[in-house]
């Protein structure tokens, strides 16, 4: 049987590496059996081959002419994508996307299937500027979620509060990718290791070094909770970004003792400190659905997460981890301290964690989906 060609735009892609990235890996890799895929993005470095062939896809790189906060800005995409979406069946644009008006709006042109996979409403930083360039994201994407045959999310909790997918209900799939963890032997984090053999319990935060996903909330509830708590320690997983500097850890102070910053950690190497720690943090301010959250259950790690629209949903829905208010440190220092107190209860829902994650294995969903 001949499959079917599914064009992926995305501005981000391999070796760019965050859970935007991740989840379109998920999606090639676990259903290149059913789909020939190809990916269209831009090149972050202008120095990676404008074509290759990965294990499950092609990728097609445009060059692009200059960065703007988080994105690239490539002139060459628009004009690829003509060249190529005839040979296609289905368009996924993965969003945000900074062309998503234009490349909706050919698909639609050249008759073919359109799918926007959105990963997240577009929130940025104080200021005007930030301001508009949401503005400006969010009437393209409403108009591509407009035009689409199906809008597609994690979950239907986040599309609920949702400034774009609130709209768009009635086109709505959601659906979780769950990858496939390998663990590497003999890696092992030896600070974390030497740690644990001493009774201490050990704290994860995995995730871009930026406001969005509270670093600043977690280091306020650390400084909290290390008050009265002392066998305790807190290792980061992550970079500090170039469009948004916060020096985090420089302003920790005496914290030190606390935290260890790991910087950032190739995919493999995750799924190894993912496997060492006792709980992972999730302190986020707006979050669609940390893939990381995913990881850490299949290794039956708990959460401790903040309460927001979408990444709240593997807690509630299985009572494998605690929620804390949102953006507040106080509350965060109480849950971390209760997890300690409860984390066999909490372990005993392991159950429920395997039953979750085989709910959300949407085969049927996502090959309707896709079409």
């Amino acid at each position: 049987m001949t499959k079917k060609k599914v064009l992926i735009v995305t501005d981000f892609f391999v070796p760019h590496w965050t859970g935007i990235v991740s989840s379109l890996t998920y999606l090639v890799d676990q259903y290149s059996f059913q789909y020939d895929f190809s990916v269209l993005t831009i090149n972050h470095t202008n120095a990676l081959p404008a074509h290759e062939k990965l294990k499950n896809a092609t990728i097609s790189r445009v060059h692009h002419q200059f960065g703007f906060s988080r994105a690239k800005i490539s002139f060459n995409l628009i004009p690829q994508f003509i060249k190529m979406i005839s040979q296609y069946e289905t368009v996924i644009i993965n969003s945000p996307n900074s062309n998503v008006f234009l490349l909706s709006l050919i698909t639609r042109l050249f008759n073919k299937r359109l799918v926007i996979f959105h990963q997240g409403d577009l929130i940025l930083t104080k200021g005007i500027i930030n301001r508009f360039i949401e503005f400006l994201f969010n009437v393209q994407t409403h108009i591509g979620c407009m035009l689409a045959h199906t809008v597609a999310t994690y979950t239907k909790d986040y599309a609920i509060h949702s400034h774009i997918l609130s709209k768009y209900l009635y086109k709505l799939r959601s659906f979780l990718f769950i990858p496939k963890i390998v663990l590497q032997e003999n890696h092992t984090i030896s600070q974390l290791s030497a740690l644990k053999k001493q009774g201490v319990t050990i704290f994860g935060f995995a995730g871009r070094y930026v406001d969005e996903k509270g670093v600043d909330i977690l280091i306020k509830a650390i400084n909290i909770i290390t008050k009265t708590e002392k066998n305790l320690h807190f290792f980061f997983a992550g970079d500090e970004t170039p469009y948004e500097k916060n020096n985090y850890f420089q302003k920790s102070g005496k914290l030190k003792k606390y935290i260890t910053n790991l910087g950032l950690l190739n995919k493999k190497s995750i799924y190894n400190f993912l496997s060492s720690i006792d709980f992972l943090i999730i302190p986020s301010r707006s979050d669609c659905f940390p893939l990381v959250q995913v990881e850490a259950l299949q290794q039956g790690v708990p959460i401790i997460v903040s309460n927001i629209p979408g990444a709240r949903v593997p807690v509630n829905e299985t009572g494998f981890g605690l929620i804390f208010t949102k953006e507040d440190a106080t509350d965060l220092a109480q849950k971390i301290k209760e997890s300690v107190v409860k984390r066999a209860s909490l372990l005993s829902h392991k159950t429920s964690v395997k039953s979750f994650l085989n709910q959300r294995n949407y085969d049927k969903t996502i090959i309707s989906t896709i079409g």
